[in-house]
């Protein structure tokens, strides 16, 4: 196909652990890429993404729809502009019935119950999420990091259906959790953002709840809102419309979407 069509951008969803394989080839052929989250099954197949893109020029974007979602961008402008203080605890929870319950091909959820093929069960396909945020809002990587797997409802399936990963940096806490046997909305995705002096909720339905210290060392008075954030400006919209206009515009890919960023993830 390389060779009888003129291609300019690929979209990988194939199986993480096969990402590489399909990566290098288009980088070789000078193809930019956008690749399903995440990154790669392992590490040393993450480097060779690195790697590839690198020796090529390509562009290469791992997709992570929560970096385009309103409420999660208002959240970390917040932050960054110092609203709630130092963050010190950041958790995000990735869940649903599971790929069979919620209707995914039998082509799909056969491979992300393949240990070998996604890397894990429901560690890899939801901590993923609660990982890149944490690194993308504290701007660092934890000193150390303890996740605990386990299938503890669909015992159909030979991988973990549940998950916690819990990141430990230097003044701060991340929490990223991981279910395929949630029934039910609750408890939310988040993220939840609690800071020294205020906390951010981004709910299910788009909005960003907002509770800050009015007064130092009043912790009972506390100044509460609840916002719907803008649609954000045209190439920060969805993951496809970023890349493309990365691609056009010749610019890099940014954090938390880069390869090197999410070599860490």
């Amino acid at each position: 196909m390389f060779e009888k069509e003129k291609i300019d951008i690929t979209l990988v969803c194939n199986e993480n652990a096969r990402h590489a394989d399909v990566i290098e080839l288009a980088a070789e052929n000078g193809i930019h890429i956008m690749m399903e989250k995440p990154m790669s099954a392992n590490l040393s197949r993450a480097k060779r993404i690195v790697s590839a893109s690198e020796r090529y020029g390509v562009k290469v974007m791992v997709n992570y729809p929560t970096t385009r979602n309103p409420g999660i961008q208002y959240s970390l402008q917040l932050t960054r502009e110092g609203k709630i203080g130092e963050i010190f605890h950041i958790r995000y929870r990735g869940a649903h019935a599971g790929p069979r319950g919620v209707g995914c091909s039998p082509y799909f959820y056969r491979w992300l119950y393949d240990r070998e093929l996604n890397g894990a069960g429901a560690l890899m396909d939801y901590c993923c999420y609660g990982v890149n945020i944490a690194l993308w809002f504290l701007e660092k990587l934890p000193n150390r990091v303890l996740a605990m797997a386990k299938n503890l409802v669909r015992k159909y399936i030979p991988v973990e259906d549940n998950a916690i990963l819990l990141m430990e940096f230097k003044d701060a806490v991340g929490v990223a959790e991981a279910c395929w046997s949630q029934i039910g909305p609750y408890p939310i995705h988040g993220p939840i953002i609690n800071g020294s002096d205020g906390a951010i909720v981004v709910t299910d339905d788009g909005k960003v709840h907002i509770w800050q210290v009015k007064n130092p060392g009043n912790f009972r008075d506390l100044r509460s809102e609840s916002i719907t954030p803008s649609t954000p400006p045209k190439g920060y919209r969805n993951g496809p419309e970023y890349f493309v206009e990365r691609v056009l515009r010749d610019e890099e890919i940014e954090k938390p979407l880069n390869v090197k960023f999410n070599m860490h993830v």
